[in-house]
């Protein structure tokens, strides 16, 4: 059985085309998709293309995965074989809001130190991330992984049992850790 061959049943379940109503003149915009690449629609058919450097546009969520890890950045991939930088400032709210403070105060006294990246991720470790706008300086893809970046939008009245929630520790206390999700308002307590 050749699951790649052209008369095989399976793979012409897995092919999709479907017939569109007349459009306007402007039938190769993209649309809105979800998954390995951009739909475009062409009169009758519509077409998956591949994720071009050029189509990941600030603010799109992914689901990368830790490739590298240094003292104060990480290379993550991103779809369709590109890669992009999380640097340390980017990684939480947490840590974000700490790096602003200490970029505030330039006496440096009495902060909390920077952590290391390499003791808060680890490699080929799975990661959501949200695409920041493109820094001409740097060249290369930047994202983050704040709660209050990949959460915004939503709101406690959304949540329900078994919705997928990411977050980070913002404290830890006696008898567990509070976890900031980047939702206004909203943390939690885990117990230990």
């Amino acid at each position: 059985d050749d699951l790649f061959s052209s008369n095989n049943k399976r793979a012409k379940k897995i092919e999709v085309v479907t017939k569109k109503k007349k459009q306007s003149s402007n039938n190769d915009r993209p649309l809105p998709s979800i998954g390995l690449g951009v739909t475009t629609s062409n009169k009758d058919i519509s077409k998956i293309k591949f994720i071009q450097k050029d189509d990941i546009k600030a603010g799109v969520l992914f689901l990368g995965f830790v490739l590298q890890i240094e003292e104060k950045s990480a290379v993550i991939s991103a779809p369709n074989g590109h890669t992009a930088i999380l640097h340390v400032e980017d990684v939480s709210d947490v840590v974000h809001d700490i790096c602003a403070r200490r970029n505030a105060d330039e006496s440096n006294v009495s902060h909390q130190e920077i952590p290391d990246l390499r003791r808060l991720l680890e490699l080929h470790q799975p990661i959501r991330c949200c695409v920041l706008p493109m820094n001409e300086k740097r060249g290369r893809l930047q994202v983050t992984s704040r709660s209050s970046l990949i959460n915004r939008g939503l709101a406690l009245k959304q949540l329900t049992k078994g919705f997928l929630l990411g977050g980070s520790i913002a404290s830890i206390e006696d008898h567990g850790c509070i976890v900031s999700t980047g939702i206004p308002d909203v943390n939690f307590f885990l117990p230990k």
